[in-house]
């Protein structure tokens, strides 16, 4: 039985879809900010805090996008960066972490973050590999297509360098990124249980994973 005089919820506006570009130095900050949200499990063991993490993580990011063989995309709604991915295609390295971590916060949570961090180094990508190092999206915007089309734009730019393959690793017990891998066609290779993962990350073990693009 309805009640005609009864006030009527207000529809939702549908939630506007974001723009992805490459990232340029000033997106730093707001990259630096969805990375530490998005991998709470990843870098609170780090740095202790969410606000020392996106303090350390914001040169480090803006380093990065200059590093040979890395290419960093942003989604963005507005002026707000809301996710980010980074492909890359040889290894290299950012010089000067150290003095950059000090710098935002401090000896002791430089000497915490670089041994936890040490137990997450990147593979160096083969010759014809295009690596997914990070895919990242703040919490209130996933699950809503905004890792899908950081995908999409990762395997473009592969495609576009030629790769033969698209790579990743993701946590064990992830699986909302699992899933949306698994949707874009990457297949899991193998499958490596981790004690230290579990201990510092909660994490126990890793999936690596693989699309052919050829």
């Amino acid at each position: 039985m309805s009640d005609d005089n009864a006030t009527q919820p207000a529809a939702r506006s549908p939630q506007p879809f974001p723009i992805v570009r490459r990232a340029v130095q000033a997106d730093a900050p707001g990259v630096a900010r969805v990375v530490a949200r998005a991998f709470k499990d990843k870098f609170h063991p780090a740095f202790g805090t969410e606000e020392k993490a996106i303090r350390a993580l914001t040169p480090y990011v803006a380093a990065e996008m200059t590093r040979r063989g890395n290419y960093v995309f942003v989604a963005t709604v507005g002026a707000v960066v809301v996710g980010s991915v980074s492909v890359s295609t040889q290894k290299s390295f950012v010089s000067g972490v150290a003095g950059m971590f000090y710098r935002a916060v401090g000896f002791w949570s430089t000497v915490r973050a670089l041994v936890v961090l040490s137990f997450l180094s990147d593979p160096a990508p083969a010759p014809d590999e295009a690596y997914v190092e990070v895919l990242g999206v703040a919490p209130e915007y996933q699950r809503q297509g905004v890792g899908r089309a950081l995908m999409i734009a990762a395997e473009e730019m592969a495609r576009g360098l030629h790769k033969q393959r698209l790579t990743l690793y993701v946590t064990a017990n992830n699986r909302a990124a699992q899933t949306l891998y698994l949707s874009r066609g990457l297949r899991v290779q193998r499958q490596t249980p981790s004690i230290v993962g579990w201990l510092l990350f909660h994490a126990p073990g890793f999936w690596r994973m693989e699309k052919r693009l050829a």
